[in-house]
């Protein structure tokens, strides 16, 4: 398999697991399960899947104070604020 079929492949992995995330959250708060809750595991699942990317590429996450901006905003408008509403 070339390298451009593997990244195109993983596009739509990914893609399809940010589609579906709505509707099984959809379902899942229909069968009982707290919004808050989902979003909790949603995010840690995330953080340990990211995690081990960047275990994995041997770089260290930067933190300096204008990341904790970019990432606070990411986190609100990209992942708490969508799943609340």
């Amino acid at each position: 398999m070339s390298a451009r079929a593997g990244l195109t492949l993983a596009l739509i992995a990914i893609g399809a697991g940010w589609g579906l995330s709505v509707a099984l959250a959809k379902i899942a708060v229909s069968t009982g399960h707290q919004p808050f809750g989902l979003i909790f595991w949603q995010l840690v699942i995330s953080v340990l899947v990211l995690g081990a990317v960047t275990l994995a590429r041997g770089r260290r996450l930067e933190l300096g104070r204008a990341y904790w901006r970019l990432f606070a905003m990411v986190a609100l408008f990209g992942a708490v604020l969508p799943d609340v509403f």
